[in-house]
């Protein structure tokens, strides 16, 4: 349920432009974590902190729980001069509810970070295939059989911008057997839209539940890493990262997983260097925006 007090504080602080979620996903994420109840929650892309904000509000009316989010950046890629989850700081109230926002961090920092199985992960990261893949993929086996994977997103790949088309969230959606998706109905949407304010564009999130044989949907997905990467030569995989990645999906699912990325990296990716992460203000905002594939 959205709370008028939730949908004022939402409102008075969202814009477009911020990448974040809006009312029509609030609506479906409400109604997820209505019914789920999710106690051990993790974010994976913090930006701002609007969603960490949402999410927490919502545990707390459901219950309560741990949030951790988790971002690569340091600071907002819309506007350096703040930090990661700046919104935290004025967040709508959230009793029972404890969120630490975990900087410089990828899906693979997350089992170092977090205690028990995951119930609930929201993924709004980088977008462009195969990072909501890599996303997926890295929290899987921390993930509480029967657990809900939410994607944001999803409309990205219909988008004629150049610099905004991506793929990601589409090609996760679609290597998923059809029994574990879940998508917001249009009532939901609806509803959001009526109290929070919201993009023209609907249904642009979907969640997957996860099944209890993690090995074999990992299997099902890692299909996506032989499909055509989307082209963007700032977001070639870091070496560190990719053998890092390779080296988890070889210990938590077997060679048929990592031969798929093994293949992915070799066809679509040559691993380059890990760059500096940029100072405050050192980059401008297009520069920023496509390092965080936002």
């Amino acid at each position: 349920m959205i709370s008028t007090e939730l949908a004022e504080w939402f409102n008075a602080r969202w814009f477009g432009e911020m990448g974040a979620i809006d009312g029509q996903d609030v609506a479906f994420i409400a109604d997820l974590i209505a019914q789920h109840r999710p106690r051990n929650v993790v974010e994976i892309g913090c930006a701002s902190g609007m969603s960490s904000c949402i999410l927490a509000a919502l545990m707390s009316s459901a219950g309560g729980g741990t949030l951790n989010s988790f971002d690569l950046m340091e600071h907002y890629y819309v506007n350096p001069e703040k930090p990661v989850g700046y919104l935290l700081a004025e967040a709508p109230p959230h009793p029972g509810v404890s969120v630490t926002v975990n900087r410089g961090k990828t899906c693979l920092d997350v089992a170092g970070q977090i205690d028990g199985q995951i119930d609930l992960c929201f993924i709004d990261a980088a977008h462009k295939h195969p990072w909501p893949l890599i996303d997926t993929l890295g929290v899987l086996p921390l993930m509480k059989p029967g657990g809900i994977i939410i994607h944001h997103d999803l409309q990205m790949f219909r988008t004629a911008q150049g610099n905004a088309y991506a793929n990601g969230p589409k090609m996760v959606l679609a290597l998923a057997p059809p029994a574990t998706r879940i998508y917001p109905d249009d009532a939901s949407q609806a509803r959001g839209r009526e109290v929070m304010k919201s993009r023209k564009i609907s249904h642009n999130i979907f969640a997957l539940r996860v099944p209890e044989t993690r090995r074999a949907f990992a299997a099902q997905l890692c299909e996506g890493f032989y499909f055509g990467w989307d082209k963007q030569s700032y977001q070639l995989v870091p070496s560190d990262f990719a053998m890092r990645f390779s080296t988890f999906l070889e210990e938590h699912y077997g060679p048929y997983v990592g031969q798929a990325w093994a293949e992915g990296v070799r066809r679509y990716s040559t691993p380059v260097e890990s760059p500096p992460l940029p100072r405050v203000g050192s980059l401008p905002r297009r520069i920023l925006r496509r390092i965080s594939g936002r």
